[in-house]
């Protein structure tokens, strides 16, 4: 700048060895700015430039008013960007611009001064302005504190001054914005007065109503709201005595009943009106109605009194709303004594039931019904049974409920002793079983081998089939046993097998023994089934081995390969106790008849049945 920036190059040598100089200029690096160099006839002009340096300052409205709750919020607010107690420039912010704007290229320099620059609001009304940030960033905030009121109210009492003494000490009382519920104050004390405190009088821009309300209304009284003030009117409390009566004298059995009986009503022991007549006209029957339940803050005791009736006592029940009088004349009474005979062999058959029901009968008509059984003795006393029925004596009988079996016969050795027997209904039939023993000589076959001289026998299998028909004994007749060879043929060799040997099968017979056993089975046994009678047999020293189940026939068969295995007597026992036991010898070594028959036998017995 002290040259003015300007500068001359003087006294430079044209050649250099005969040859022309050629002359240029150049600037070294200024920060910040870029260099042109413009050549004209040997003047140098250097020409630098600067960019000014800008920036954007953005500015945001926030608004602090409970979302515009009491609707004062303006539509728009003026804002200017200033530098000092200049204004640079002016703009309006509203919700079309989201309440946002940005100053954009703003120099950031003045004559080598960073410019400060701030912002301002007009003034808005009912709010308070609070601007925050700096240099790039601002933001304007708006307070508005919402309206407050407050509502006072009162309680009035309207009770006589608590003449029954069922003022409560205290009362709730709930305050409703628009009809929610705001809050909740206990009112008592001498004034009874309420207040509710800082509300807030708009909701989004919308008054509030505030109404009050009781929070429980004390029993007894009435509510009612006029603004803010409750009132509450006591009602006097009444309640209904309601008096019956009760005849306990089995519907005036003995026709002593009075036709009608006074009672009386009675507060704290004082009498209160005139003595009611209670009949069959009222039915017994009788309410006192409208009854205050306090004088002068006292509850009143009532109580109802019954007149003395002769020949029955009373009895009170019932609370202080409903008095039941139960009169009782005590009849003369009986006792009935009841006794089970059981004549069945002492229940040796098993047909005698757990219990039986005997019912009793007054006069011919039903009176109830009681049960007898082994935990009772088979006996029982029924007690206080009513000796007369209007004036007239009564008959007592008894019948009992079927019993399956037995015949019922009924006695008694005079008007309250009863013997009830039971008859074990027995049927008795003569019924025959036979046996038969024979002699079988069974066929079989065996294979016989040829390896190199040495011979071995093993039994492949049963051959025989079918018995045919033995005898004419009685239930004896065609039979096809199912068979298997005994264990004592099964013999096993401990050559090794060889390959290439010649075979041939060899027949070879046998003896062999059956027992036949008749029985018919629904007269000995009932139901029994075939392995109970299996278990009997070994019972009695029979031991079956090899048997069908019992047949259409109602006969069994045992094989034996031993004669010695035949038993020497068949016996006969029932454990059911329907059949006598008997028993038959078996003659096992007698030589066999042409048809194979060794031995053979028949018995009668006689069979008892129970019928139902």
């Amino acid at each position: 700048a002290d040259n003015d920036w300007r500068a001359t190059f003087k006294n430079l040598p044209v050649n250099k060895n005969g040859k022309a100089i050629v002359y240029t200029v150049n600037e070294s690096k200024v920060d910040d700015y870029t260099s042109k160099i413009i050549n004209c006839c040997g003047n140098y002009t250097i020409i630098n430039t600067h960019e000014n340096i800008i920036k954007n300052i953005s500015v945001v409205k926030v608004w602090n008013d409970q979302n515009n709750n009491d609707g004062v919020r303006p539509e728009k607010v003026t804002v200017h960007l200033v530098v000092g107690d200049e204004t640079v420039d002016t703009i309006i912010l509203s919700a079309d611009n989201d309440w946002k704007h940005t100053f954009e290229n703003l120099p950031v320099y003045k004559d080598g001064v960073e410019i400060v620059y701030n912002i301002s609001e007009d003034t808005v009304s009912e709010y308070e302005t609070e601007i925050t940030g700096s240099g790039d960033n601002f933001f304007v905030i708006n307070t508005h504190n919402g309206i407050k009121i407050n509502i006072t109210g009162n309680k009035v009492w309207n009770d006589s001054n608590n003449n029954d003494g069922l003022r409560p000490e205290n009362v709730s009382v709930r305050l409703l914005a628009d009809g929610v519920e705001y809050g909740v104050v206990v009112v008592s004390g001498d004034d009874w007065t309420y207040k509710f405190e800082n509300l807030p009088k708009y909701n989004k821009g919308h008054e509030i109503k505030y109404t009050v309300e009781e929070v429980e209304v004390p029993s007894g009284y009435s509510v009612t709201i006029n603004g803010t003030t409750i009132i509450n009117t006591y009602e006097i409390i009444t309640k209904n005595i309601s008096v019956s009566k009760v005849w306990n004298d089995s519907n005036n059995n003995d026709g002593i009943r009075p036709d009608s009986v006074k009672v009386q009503l009675l507060a704290d022991g004082n009498e209160m009106g005139d003595p009611i007549l209670l009949s069959s006209n009222n039915s017994w029957k009788h309410t006192f109605i409208n009854l205050p339940v306090y004088n002068n803050g006292h509850k009143i005791n009532y109580t109802v009194e019954e007149a003395p009736v002769d020949n029955y006592t009373c009895e009170v029940q019932g609370n202080d709303t409903n008095v039941v009088f139960i009169n009782t004349h005590i009849n003369d009474t009986v006792n009935l004594t009841l006794n089970k005979v059981w004549d069945d062999l002492n229940n040796s058959y098993n047909k005698r039931p757990e219990n039986i029901s005997i019912n009793i009968y007054a006069d011919g008509s039903y009176v109830k019904s009681v049960i007898l059984s082994k935990e009772t003795g088979w006996n029982i006393v029924v007690y206080n049974l009513t000796k007369f029925n209007n004036s007239k004596l009564i008959k007592y009988t008894v019948n009992e409920s079927k019993v399956k079996y037995y015949n019922t016969t009924i006695t008694s050795d005079d008007e309250y002793n009863f013997t009830i027997t039971n008859n074990l209904k027995i049927v008795k039939r003569t019924c025959v079983w036979a046996w038969r023993l024979i002699g079988i000589n069974e066929t079989y076959y065996v294979e016989v081998t040829d390896d190199y001289n040495h011979t071995r026998i093993v039994p492949k299998a049963v051959v025989k089939n079918k018995v045919s028909t033995i005898g004419k004994t009685r239930g004896i007749g065609r039979y096809s046993p199912r068979h298997s060879y005994p264990n004592k043929y099964r013999k096993q060799s401990s050559w090794k097998p060889y390959q290439g040997k010649h075979s041939y099968k060899r027949m070879m017979s046998r003896e062999k023994y059956r027992l036949f056993i008749f029985l018919c089975q629904k007269c000995f046994f009932g139901n029994m089934s075939y392995a109970d009678f299996v278990a009997i047999l070994k019972a009695n020293g029979i031991d079956p081995v090899m048997s069908n189940a019992w047949n259409s026939s109602g006969f069994l068969t045992f094989d034996y390969d031993d004669l010695e295995k035949v038993p020497d007597s068949i016996e006969l026992h029932d454990n059911g106790g329907h059949v006598q036991d008997s028993s038959d010898n078996v003659e096992k070594y007698k030589a066999p008849s042409s048809s194979g028959v060794i031995d053979e036998g028949k018995i009668k017995l006689e069979v008892v049945e129970i019928e139902e």
